[in-house]
């Protein structure tokens, strides 16, 4: 029979045992979690390789791609425009191939809020993507990346990309339509899907028929914008002006109908020149020259 005093040395050995276990499990745990986050640490990613992973470890759907690719497209002050695409071979000769780059997304990282937005469809009403936001604790984006902890977005000031001015129609047709340049396309004259969920759908409606649309550089407080549509036989190029969500002024620019070429080019001074021929082969002559007022209105000069 063990007595009370034998009884109670026992339990405090016992007990002393167990907070031993517990401290030493705790110690080992700390010292695992330590050495995972020196492993990071240490990695030394480059700015290129933080945005692959940020991207990667995202929800954005690229399960249907077998091979795609991340470039970061510009860095801008305290945002990084990000582009994800796979590649294509349009030649039949398996000796000379024809790559071309197909776009999956168009992404935009704030790291000062830690958010990732999907622009593709919208750039004025961006979707929200989760990621995991312990690649950015473990790594110094700002200093890597050279991005600027000041001037933060808000969710309402998401920049979209513009096309590049002097706008020549030859050039963007080539480059975006036929026979197609991706990457000189997103460069010079990036383009957006129409969506009936998009803003711009809530001010423009049914009221032009087009299925793409090109931002300009924003004149004043305007907003101007190429709509078009070249899925059909009747290609139509639309110019509209837009201020606080409605339609200030607008100009049809080009239209191709398979009788007449009708194109245009646009200067950095917002001069609108038009053009017209009978086909391609045809020397096109002017037929008039517009302008975009400081009230938002296109004249003709």
């Amino acid at each position: 029979m063990i007595n009370k005093k034998t009884f109670t040395i026992l339990l405090l050995i016992l007990l002393n045992n167990i907070l031993s276990c517990k401290q030493n499990s705790d110690k080992g745990l700390s010292s695992i979690a330590k050495q995972e986050k020196e492993a990071i640490n240490t990695q030394k990613l480059t700015c290129q390789e933080i945005v692959e992973k940020i991207v990667k470890s995202s929800d954005l759907n690229l399960k249907d791609y077998k091979n795609y690719f991340i470039d970061i497209d510009k860095i801008e002050s305290d945002s990084i425009s990000i582009h994800v695409y796979f590649e294509n071979n349009l030649s039949d000769d398996p000796k000379q191939k024809q790559i071309v780059e197909s776009t999956i997304a168009w992404l935009l990282l704030l790291p000062n809020e830690q958010t990732l937005y999907n622009v593709t469809v919208d750039p004025e009403k961006p979707v929200e993507l989760k990621f995991d936001k312990k690649i950015l604790t473990y790594n110094d984006i700002f200093r890597t990346c050279e991005i600027s902890k000041d001037n933060i977005h808000l969710k309402g000031d998401i920049k979209y990309k513009t096309a590049i001015l002097p706008f020549n129609f030859k050039d963007f047709y080539a480059a975006c339509v036929y026979p197609s340049d991706e990457k000189k396309c997103n460069e010079n004259y990036p383009k957006y899907d129409y969506d009936k969920k998009s803003e711009l759908f809530k001010i423009i409606g049914n009221k032009f028929h087009f299925s793409e649309y090109t931002y300009l550089p924003i004149i004043n407080d305007f907003k101007p914008v190429i709509l078009y549509d070249n899925t059909s036989d009747i290609e139509s190029y639309y110019l509209i002006v837009i201020k606080n969500g409605k339609i200030i002024s607008n100009l049809l620019i080009a239209r191709m109908d398979g009788e007449s070429i009708q194109d245009f080019n646009i200067t950095k001074e917002y001069a609108i020149i038009l053009y017209k021929a009978k086909n391609s082969n045809d020397p096109k002559k002017e037929i008039g020259r517009y302008k975009i007022l400081d009230n938002g209105n296109i004249i003709k000069l």
